[in-house]
C-alpha cells in the first residue's frame, strides 16, 4: 500500500523508439527515402496502440504521472531530420500528452541527445517537464535559464560526474547545480540520465545528501 497522497509514475518507450525497434534504425533511415509511407504506417500503428494504452493506464487513480521515454537525438543532432519528426512522430506525442492531461495526470518526457532543433515543438506539445541532460550537450542549469519559465526541469547531475568523480567532487558539483537551478522553482534534483549500476553508491548518496542539505525552499 502506498502512503496517502502518493502516486505512481510509469516510463515506457514512445512512438519513435518503438518504430525504431520494429524496423531497425538503419532500415528506417533507408525507408524514409524509399518508402516513407511504410514508416508512417508503422508509426501510426504504434501511436494508436499507445493512445489506447495511456487512456486505460491513466484511468487508474493510483497513477500520478507518465514519463514517455523517446530518445529523439544523439550528441550533436536529432536522430532523423527535424522535419521527419514533426511530420510523422511529434503529432503522436501531442495526442498522447493530451490523453494523459485529459485524465488529470502529469506528462513527462525523457529524451537523450540534442533536442534544440525541435525544442519549441516539444514545449508546444504541452509536456509538463523534461528529463535527460548531459553537460557536453547542454548543462541543466543552462536549460533551466532558457526554458524554465515554460516547462519543468528534471535531474541534470551529469552521469559522468556521478560515475567517475569522487564523493567530494560529486558534492561540489551537485551544490553548484542546486544553487543555479533552485531559484524560481520548477526543477527537481536527480541524475542527468539513468542511475547506472557502475555509479558508486557513495556518489549517488552524496548527491541525495546535498539535495537534503541545500535543496529545501
Amino acid at each position: 500500500m502506498m502512503p496517502g497522497g502518493m502516486r505512481c509514475n510509469t516510463s515506457f518507450a514512445g512512438v519513435w523508439e518503438y518504430t525504431v525497434l520494429l524496423l531497425g534504425y538503419e532500415p528506417l533511415c533507408y525507408l524514409l527515402a524509399d518508402d516513407p509511407e511504410l514508416v508512417r504506417a508503422v508509426a501510426d500503428g504504434v501511436g494508436e496502440a499507445q493512445l489506447r494504452f495511456y487512456d486505460a493506464l491513466c484511468a487508474h487513480e493510483a497513477m500520478g504521472s507518465c514519463m514517455i521515454a523517446d530518445d529523439l537525438g544523439f550528441k550533436t543532432h536529432t536522430m532523423v531530420a527535424p522535419e521527419v519528426l514533426r511530420e510523422i512522430f511529434l503529432p503522436w506525442l501531442g495526442r498522447i500528452v493530451d490523453c494523459i492531461h485529459s485524465h488529470g495526470k502529469v506528462a513527462l518526457l525523457h529524451s537523450c541527445g540534442m533536442w534544440e532543433p525541435i525544442m519549441e515543438d516539444l514545449i508546444a506539445i504541452g509536456f509538463d517537464a523534461f528529463h535527460s541532460f548531459e553537460d557536453v550537450i547542454e548543462p541543466v542549469e543552462q536549460f533551466k535559464r532558457r526554458y524554465g519559465d515554460r516547462v519543468g526541469t528534471l535531474g541534470g547531475v551529469d552521469v559522468h560526474v556521478l560515475a567517475s568523480g569522487t564523493e567530494a567532487t560529486v558534492r561540489e558539483y551537485t551544490a553548484r547545480v542546486i544553487e543555479e537551478c533552485k531559484p524560481g522553482g520548477g526543477w527537481a534534483l536527480g541524475s542527468g540520465n539513468t542511475v547506472a549500476n557502475y555509479i558508486p553508491a557513495a556518489n549517488y548518496l552524496a548527491m541525495l545528501d546535498e539535495g537534503r542539505r541545500l535543496g529545501v525552499y
